[in-house]
């Protein structure tokens, strides 16, 4: 929970253990329960206002697929894959910087 109302610079880094190795995926920003960004590269900070009282999360997006293709030109297609677990580690840091 924020104390203190001002302009705060959040971060996230993270990578995923995946089927294919080692990815590092996307993460979005959740306040006060609703997803307020879009996808947001690992590691590249964001800028926001927040109130005292607001609670911010990070949350991951978790996306996992293959390209197959029957061998000829233009026949690739994505195919998705069921995410069973997720690993890794990951870190969330956050600092009032106005």
């Amino acid at each position: 929970e924020i104390a203190t109302t001002g302009l705060y610079r959040i971060s996230t880094t993270y990578r995923s253990v995946t089927a294919k190795g080692t990815s590092v995926p996307y993460w979005v920003v959740y306040k006060n329960g609703t997803r307020i960004t879009g996808a947001i590269v690992s590691g590249c900070p964001f800028e926001i206002p927040l109130v005292a009282g607001d609670v911010v999360q990070p949350g991951f997006i978790a996306v996992d697929y293959d390209v197959r293709s029957d061998g000829s030109t233009g026949s690739e297609r994505v195919v998705s894959r069921s995410i069973t677990a997720l690993s890794g580690i990951a870190t969330f840091d956050g600092r009032r910087i106005a």
